[in-house]
Order: C-alpha cells, then sequence, then structure tokens
C-alpha cells in the first residue's frame, strides 16, 4: 500500500470520526433538552458586559414604546456580548442564534445547545414552539440560513419582533 493510498484511509476515517461527533452532540442535545423540560428548569438570564443581569420586562401591549436605541456593535469585543446587549435591550430571557440543523452559533445564555436542538427542528418543519412566550424567526446571512429564538418573559409584540430581527442582521454583518 503507497503513502497516498494510506493518507487517503486516515483521512477517511477522520471524517467519519467527526459526522460521528457531530451526530453525537445533537443526540445529547435533545435528550438534555428532553431532561430540561422533564425538571422543568428556569433558564439562566443573559448576563451585561459587567456580568450583571440586564433584562427587564417587555412590555405586554402591542403599541409599546420601542426600546431605546443602543449600539449593538461599538464597545464590544464579540458576538456573544452583542447578542447579551441585545436580549438586554428588548428585556429578554435569553436569545439564541442556531444553524437549521441545531447548532448554537450565538447565544445570551450558556446551555442553551438544547434550545438550538428542540427550537431549530421544529422551525424547520413549520411548526410554532408549544411555548407561547418563545417566538422563531428565520434569517438569511451569507448563504446560511439561521433561526432566532426569542425566549421572553412576556409576549414581545410583532414591531419589536422585526426589530430584533434587524438588530440581528447588523450583530452578523459585524461578526460573521
Amino acid at each position: 500500500m503507497d503513502n497516498t493510498t494510506l493518507g487517503l484511509i486516515i483521512l477517511q476515517i477522520i471524517t467519519v470520526l467527526l459526522l460521528a461527533g457531530v451526530v453525537l452532540e445533537a443526540i445529547v442535545a435533545v435528550y438534555l433538552a428532553k431532561i430540561h423540560r422533564k425538571l422543568d428548569l428556569a433558564a439562566i438570564p443573559p448576563l451585561g458586559s459587567s456580568g450583571m443581569i440586564t433584562t427587564r420586562p417587555p412590555p405586554e401591549a402591542e403599541g409599546a414604546e420601542m426600546p431605546e436605541s443602543v449600539d449593538l456593535i461599538q464597545g464590544f469585543s464579540s458576538m456573544t456580548e452583542s447578542i447579551r446587549a441585545l436580549a438586554g435591550k428588548y428585556g429578554l430571557q435569553s436569545f439564541t442564534l442556531a444553524t437549521q440543523d441545531g447548532l448554537v452559533v450565538a447565544s445570551s445564555s450558556p446551555g442553551n445547545q438544547e434550545d438550538a436542538a428542540i427550537y431549530s427542528h421544529l422551525f424547520t418543519k413549520g411548526e410554532k414552539p408549544d411555548d407561547p412566550l418563545v417566538q422563531l424567526f428565520g434569517i438569511r446571512h451569507r448563504g446560511s440560513s439561521l433561526i432566532g429564538i426569542v425566549k421572553a418573559h412576556r409576549t414581545i409584540p410583532e414591531s419589536w419582533m422585526k426589530s430584533i430581527e434587524e438588530d440581528v442582521k447588523i450583530i452578523l454583518g459585524r461578526w460573521l
């Protein structure tokens, strides 16, 4: 067996192992989501850049005032910090950006892999979440389809959802 053939075999083995790792990660995320639902654990609120909790309850009425304009790019050193600022701006419990196959791109709270797995699956099937305080939206960025997962303390007005989508586009444009 020559070196080229051996190299190709090793490359195929590595590829299979990587794919198995991705599948295993998705299975673990779904399993953790089931445990999370059974235990009915509360999500960790997003943290501001100072580490302090920055959430505030969103309005209950559709006609509520939009949040103050906040620069979600300047002064932040990562996409995660910008996403946390977005969650704070709108008073969200958490915000997660995921791929269609359920992988977390960015999240305002650690440990949202199960949200990404569950809600991206629902979104791609065209189904709505059972929880009325969870809202989903799709967004395209550089040829990729991403899913925004908004978890709130109260219902988010539709006008805010559109504003959240626009803010996410700005964040994506800066960091990806």
